[in-house]
């Protein structure tokens, strides 16, 4: 998906309208095996989920009014807003957002065991990309206080289904599921077919652990792997967090 306009999605937002859960894992799963029509599809029908995370969480914007005023997750956007970089716009917020979709909709696996689901998974992906770029913004001069209020557009009304923010942090197995996910994606990219096959033996503990292999491809990842992700990756294969 090209990058879009918050306008641009708006309008595209009245024509797709969210899925059901159960929508949404179908075309998930079709979309991990390489389905492309699949793919388009969950994209975009996930645009209200793009929209609802800059209404949420632009500093200054006009966020906050699908959740009740007594809910926990409203007091945890309201600190993040309030502390937030004055740096961050909507064009911010939205460009996270949108990148962390695309990364979710083509690395997603199911993960049997855990409860991470398509859309657990891509909230959890959206909200850590728009933290990583609030913490590029946080090492930046930062201008006056601007109301980001918008005049191009409003977002739709309806929250996406299972609009879970802040997402509730996964937990041990869920960070391990996500980040075997996340490794098979990029090792498919980036090692051979018998670097991967060694490496998936040791990770099954079916072969014993070389250390010297594993740091050859530690260094042939991270060199690839966007740092965010490397985080992932890097506890499978030195067994730490």
């Amino acid at each position: 998906m090209e990058s879009l306009s918050y306008k641009e999605l708006v309008k595209l937002a009245k024509v797709y309208p969210p899925l059901t859960p159960e929508e949404q894992e179908y075309l998930a799963v079709r979309a991990a095996q390489g389905d492309k029509a699949a793919e388009e599809k969950l994209i975009l029908h996930n645009i209200r989920r793009l929209l609802y995370f800059v209404e949420v969480f632009t500093p200054g914007g006009p966020g906050r009014r699908h959740i009740p005023e007594d809910d926990a997750r409203l007091r945890a956007i309201n600190r993040w807003r309030e502390f937030a970089p004055r740096s961050i716009t909507p064009d911010d917020i939205l460009s996270a957002a949108q990148f962390a979709l695309l990364k979710a909709v083509r690395t997603y696996r199911p993960m049997p065991g855990t409860r991470m689901t398509f859309n657990r998974y891509a909230n959890i992906l959206i909200f850590r990309e728009i933290q990583h770029m609030r913490e590029k913004h946080e090492r930046m001069p930062q201008p006056p206080y601007h109301d980001y209020t918008r005049s191009d557009g409003r977002p739709p009304k309806e929250p996406p289904l299972d609009a879970e923010l802040p997402p509730e942090p996964p937990s041990p197995g869920e960070e391990r599921a996500m980040a075997m996910v996340l490794f098979e994606h990029y090792a498919e990219k980036i090692l051979s077919p018998e670097e991967r096959a060694r490496l998936r033996r040791i990770l099954a503990g079916e072969e014993e652990a070389d250390e010297g292999f594993l740091k050859a491809i530690g260094r042939k990842l991270q060199q690839a792997v966007p740092a965010e992700d490397w985080a992932f990756m890097a506890s499978l294969l030195t067994g730490r967090d």
